[in-house]
């Protein structure tokens, strides 16, 4: 099985859970370099295209608060395209996403789900990572413990107590509209959770 590590889609986690249900885990070479960390998306592990893919979603709502919590903990990527709008403010950093990079997570999640016409054998989204990553498992054919897989601690969570990132609403329905190609792809059931609105939602 091939597992494809979008990143602030519950990677971490799906790592140390699969170690801990006993699957055979090993990092696969890429373009990167074999064993090297980074988020290795679909053409740069063409060599495993026969492979089982799993990838994990996330709305661009929540990813986007992700993001920007994990770059004010522990310290803005350099270089890189999307983290020129740096602000320790999040509506100030949201802004500069819309004004410029917008719908840039649409463009983002198809290189570890593959298109539409193409998408890749499961994807599985953050919101019910647990269960998702169980059936992935079980499509995929391999053998695992459950129950050790499911006891696995969370990891790698975002403390909105200390970084609010809150969304009002014509802010929220801005980014609805500008990443709708992600949100009509993977979430039409529920574009834009009210539990995501006015910092409802405390989160990981």
């Amino acid at each position: 099985m091939r597992f494809l590590h979008l990143p602030k889609t519950g990677g971490t986690w799906v790592r140390g859970a699969l170690e801990a249900g006993g699957v055979p885990c090993q990092r696969l070479s890429t373009r990167f370099g074999g064993g090297r960390l980074g988020h290795a998306a679909l053409e740069d592990t063409i060599a495993y295209a026969d492979m089982f893919t799993l990838a994990f979603v996330r709305h661009p709502l929540d990813c986007y608060r992700s993001m920007w919590a994990t770059a004010t903990r522990a310290g803005w990527p350099n270089p890189a395209k999307l983290f020129a709008v740096r602000s320790d403010d999040f509506v100030q950093f949201m802004n500069g996403v819309l004004e410029h990079h917008p719908g840039w997570l649409s463009e983002q999640f198809p290189r570890f789900t593959g298109p539409p016409e193409a998408p890749i054998s499961f994807v599985g989204r953050f919101e019910s990572l647990v269960d998702d990553l169980v059936q992935a498992l079980r499509e995929a054919g391999e053998e695992f413990d459950e129950a050790a897989l499911r006891a696995h601690p969370k990891a790698n969570t975002s403390d909105y107590q200390r970084t609010p990132a809150v969304y009002d609403r014509p802010l929220a329905e801005r980014v609805v509209e500008s990443e709708q190609k992600a949100i009509s792809r993977w979430y039409a059931d529920d574009p834009l959770p009210e539990r995501l609105l006015n910092g409802a939602d405390a989160g990981g």
